[in-house]
């Protein structure tokens, strides 16, 4: 499978949250777009039928970093469940093979509730990581 970015719009500024995990509060665009706010490892966004699941943790390399945008991960898509989820990589410089097996997880999840699940946004360097682990190929 080819990773490619779908056409989807994300918004770049951080959400402003209270400490309480997964509040939403709507856009003043005008569009379906819904900020959820209180995570602390990932923001994300809700558009329509698509869940847009951003790490904002630079390096994923640490156990408990991952844990962390796992357990974040696995926390919005319980409470906002979605059509189709998609993980933005913008920020993310750096990822280890542990992070890779968390998204090996997140995919057999997500294709066990027939829900597509897209990775987009990656950095060159990491792009390469995917293609030499045959990563892309298992999504």
């Amino acid at each position: 499978m080819t990773l490619r970015a779908p056409e989807v719009s994300i918004v770049t500024t951080s959400p402003a949250g209270d400490g309480s995990a997964g509040q939403s509060s709507e856009s003043s665009t005008g569009t379906d777009l819904k900020l959820i706010t209180g995570f602390n490892t990932i923001d994300a966004y809700r558009q329509n039928r698509c869940l847009v699941i951003r790490p904002t943790i630079g390096m994923l390399a640490r156990h408990n970093e991952i844990n962390d945008v796992r357990a974040d991960i696995s926390e919005v898509v319980k409470q906002y469940p979605s059509r189709v989820y998609i993980l933005d990589m913008e920020m993310v410089n750096f990822i280890s093979s542990t992070f890779l097996g968390a998204l090996t997880d997140l995919n057999k999840k997500f294709k066990a509730a027939s829900a597509p699940f897209r990775i987009c946004n990656l950095r060159p360097e990491i792009q390469k990581v995917f293609t030499a682990s045959k990563f892309d190929r298992l999504m």
